[in-house]
């Protein structure tokens, strides 16, 4: 495929605007929070996925939970308590001590125990806590708030550090990340828990650097988006971490040895009084803040960061993917659902695979939004690319059958007949040339209807005598005349003993011998005008004779059904001569038998042939046949009656048949006839999905269906029609 017919290629374009459109929505447009909520839900899914995961045995959570409440009496206790709960910590050897308590307002009968409690300790991380309302901007990646809430004073300059608990919360109300860093008027704050690792770490010197994805401080990296915040790794929903009861750490019920080398974190769990948190794994319930913080930690010392794709990523993926996909849809539209269904498949593993493997979160609904942006209109547009071509067939179908409306307007007048036939000639086989030439009463009447007039171009006269002369058609793939780049085809126009004229046909490229049958069909119509143009009735005889051919013609391209619509019209007659209808009657039952898969040449070939199971898109569009045979015939007023035994002529007797459902008399008897007609031929008939069935099958498969597929007396008279044939059978034998 060349780069031109790539740029012409109308998938690759629509792949590109939706690509386009998708980065606009999700980054700018109206419907970035919807997108960016669906995210949010694909991000969730898959931390649930993964469930708990990582070690979580460096962290215990001193809980001041509802049964250290009971235990040591209402909240808050005083700080004695916390000054104990601190030096048993110290003196089990616990690494890191966390407070999540901020100790904001002076008690001096207490603080002087306490302090000196951390100060001993040497381990001791506070928090600082930021007030709301307050001013919020952001500088290089750092938010900035002019408001903040630190603990007193005596306990600050003891703590080993002191760290922020601000969080972020997505527009679903959901804690997914937090500012790492914090800017207040006086200083740059680390959160609480990225303080607390690094002090695990040994990290003692801070050398903080800061660039557009990335936070190092110390040799620690932490990825951060445009907005400073880093993403929580979370190891799984609440009750993830060890968790002791406050009361039995002061009381020394638990073993010494337990705390040492570990984060111990202290906060309150208790019911009403802690501060919980929407998290990705809400479906167990909320969180705590001092949960929240252990799983900050753990993610910082697993180095459970996550990489994100920036917005350049994101869009290239985007568009890329557009791109693709819109050939994919276009180029190959059989397999285009295929593809879908493949690639989102795709697009969903690779995404849990990274997010699992490789701590790397792809962006998964917009690629899928791209995805289903380029698939809908192209599917669209090959829909009605595929109704186009479709109507084309229609539209080429319906042309042999204005031929009867140009014998009725023409009254008599040959050239004016003759003049519309070589224009639906032209439209049908879109030929260059169509020249008709009749010899009537002595008097020669010639038609050039060119679709292009040639310098110098003459008809070979040549090929018109001799088809004149033999009476005998002649096709060439190459016209001496045109420098032999058209094909030509001279067919007769001639009754059963003389020949009237010819008609002679020229195009690029050559003709085949479906065109020959077609134009002969053309030539007969001629012929019998030119015979016996005041005769009405031999006129419509001639038209439907003619579409039976036309039948025929479409017949032999599916070998299942050929001769198919005749040998149905034959047995359909038979059964309404022994039911005793009118003959004005039965002869509009014969039209409806020869017609009534006429409709089927606008379904595709490939359902046609099918030898597996319909699915139930190509069902439906199987079973629109009967109305696609209407419209063919609709502007042949003649065939007026026959339109409603077409239509219902797969309706059931029971009311389950197709396509309104009706039900015994309220199906017109003539549909009840060409029915029974059409499934016993069909049976006696191979078709791609079955072999063809025996007559002995084929009757006993009436028979049981009678009353129920089908009318009993309608039955009744085409087995008795088998009885009269297999009798005169037997007498002409014997």
């Amino acid at each position: 495929m060349t780069m031109k017919s790539i740029y012409k290629n109308k998938g690759i374009k629509v792949g590109i605007l939706a690509a386009i459109l998708i980065i606009v929505l999700t980054y700018l447009g109206l419907f970035a929070n919807l997108l960016q909520r669906l995210e949010y839900w694909a991000l969730d899914y898959r931390f649930r996925l993964a469930g708990k995961d990582g070690d979580t045995s460096k962290i215990v959570i001193v809980a001041i939970d509802d049964e250290s409440i009971q235990k040591l009496g209402t909240w808050p206790w005083p700080r004695s308590y916390h000054a104990k709960l601190i030096n048993n910590l110290h003196q089990a050897k616990a690494k890191v001590i966390g407070i999540d308590i901020i100790f904001s307002t002076p008690d001096p009968k207490q603080d002087y125990q306490l302090a000196e409690a951390i100060k001993n300790a040497q381990n001791v991380v506070m928090v600082a806590h930021p007030l709301m309302p307050t001013q919020m901007s952001f500088t290089r990646n750092i938010m900035t708030i002019d408001q903040i809430q630190y603990p007193i004073e005596e306990i600050v300059q003891v703590a080993r550090g002191v760290g922020h608990i601000a969080v972020v919360y997505d527009n679903d109300g959901t804690v997914r990340e937090i500012p790492a860093l914090l800017r207040t008027k006086d200083e740059t704050l680390l959160a609480f828990g990225i303080e607390i690792a690094l002090i695990y770490q040994g990290e003692n010197h801070r050398r903080i650097g800061l660039n557009r994805d990335l936070l190092r401080v110390s040799s620690i990296k932490i990825p951060i988006d445009s907005k400073g915040n880093m993403l929580i790794n979370y190891t799984g929903g609440p009750h993830s971490f060890t968790k002791i009861p406050y009361h039995r750490v002061i009381s020394g019920e638990v073993p010494m040895d337990f705390f040492k080398d570990k984060i111990v974190l202290v906060g309150v769990t208790a019911g009403g009084l802690s501060d919980s948190w929407v998290t990705p794994f809400i479906n167990q319930g909320s969180m705590s803040g001092i949960e929240l913080h252990a799983n900050i930690i753990n993610t910082i010392l697993d180095k459970g960061f996550f990489i994100h794709f920036d917005g350049r990523q994101n869009a290239f993926l985007i568009l890329f993917l557009g791109i693709f996909s819109g050939f994919i849809f276009h180029r190959f539209p059989r397999t285009g659902t295929a593809f879908l269904i493949v690639t989102i498949s795709l697009i969903c593993s690779v995404s849990l695979y990274l997010f699992l493997k490789r701590q790397i979160l792809l962006q998964t609904i917009p690629l899928l939004s791209v995805l289903f942006a380029t698939y809908i209109p192209i599917t669209l547009m090959k829909i009605k690319e595929y109704k186009m071509e479709i109507l084309k067939r229609n539209s080429e179908m319906s042309a042999v059958f204005k031929i009867g409306e140009v014998i009725k307007d023409s009254k008599g007048n040959i050239k004016e007949f003759l003049e519309s036939v070589c224009n639906l000639i032209k439209n049908l086989a879109k030929v260059d040339v169509c020249y008709s030439m009749v010899n009537m009463e002595d008097k020669n009447i010639t038609i050039d209807g060119s679709e292009q007039k040639i310098s110098g171009h003459l008809v070979n006269q040549e090929i018109v005598q001799k088809v004149l002369r033999t009476g005998r058609p002649v096709l060439t793939d190459k016209d001496p005349k045109t420098s032999g780049t058209t094909g030509a085809m001279c067919v007769p126009i001639k009754s059963i003993n003389d020949v009237y004229g010819v008609l002679f046909l020229e195009r690029k490229g050559s003709f085949e011998n479906s065109d020959l049958q077609l134009t002969s069909i053309f030539t007969d119509y001629i012929a019998f005008v030119l015979e016996k143009n005041s005769m009405l009735q031999k006129t419509k005889e001639a038209h439907i004779q003619a579409i039976q051919a036309l039948v025929n013609v479409i017949e032999l391209k599916y070998p299942s059904i050929h001769r198919h619509s005749c040998q149905v019209s034959n047995l359909a007659e038979k059964i309404a001569v022994i039911l005793n209808i009118p003959k004005d009657e039965i002869e509009v039952i014969r039209y409806a038998a020869i017609l009534h898969d006429l409709g089927m040449t606008g379904i595709p070939e490939d359902i046609l042939h099918k030898a597996e199971p319909l699915t139930t898109e190509q069902r439906l569009y199987l079973e629109s046949h009967p109305d696609m045979t209407i419209e063919l015939i609709r502007p042949l007023t003649f065939l007026k009656t026959a339109i409603p035994i077409i239509r219902h002529h797969h309706e059931r007797y029971d009311g389950k048949g197709y396509p309104d459902g009706l039900a015994g008399d309220e199906i017109p008897l003539g549909s009840q006839i060409l029915a029974v007609a059409d499934s016993f031929v069909a049976m006696l008939s191979d078709r791609p999905y079955r072999q063809a069935r025996g007559r002995e099958e084929a009757i006993s498969e009436l028979k049981r269906q009678a009353g129920s597929q089908f009318n009993p007396i309608v039955v009744g008279a085409l087995l008795k029609s088998l009885n009269e044939v297999k009798s005169n059978e037997k007498k002409d034998n014997s």
